[in-house]
């Protein structure tokens, strides 16, 4: 799969696109195709000044495609718009 990957701190410049492997969801996790997603200007201003961030922060709206043992709140094929 394709995926937009940020190796090192830095700016906008440092995202790369790489074929990775498609993740298995965990236990209560869902896999999520992302159609659109965005970067918080904070976050990224935080990244670019060497601050590496401790909490996953997303925002994006996909397709569930996948779920583990124990993901009741997403259908596969359902559209979660996520957000935190």
């Amino acid at each position: 799969m394709r995926a937009m990957v940020i190796p090192r701190f830095g700016g906008p410049h440092v995202f790369e696109e790489r074929d990775i492997d498609r993740p298995q969801p965990g236990p209560g996790e869902v896999l999520v195709r992302v159609v659109c997603s965005g970067t918080n200007p904070v976050d990224a201003k935080l990244r670019a000044n060497g601050t590496w961030l401790t909490s996953r922060r997303l925002s994006c709206w996909g397709t569930t495609c996948r779920a583990g043992d124990r993901a009741t709140v997403f259908a596969c094929g359902g559209s979660p718009d996520t957000a935190n």
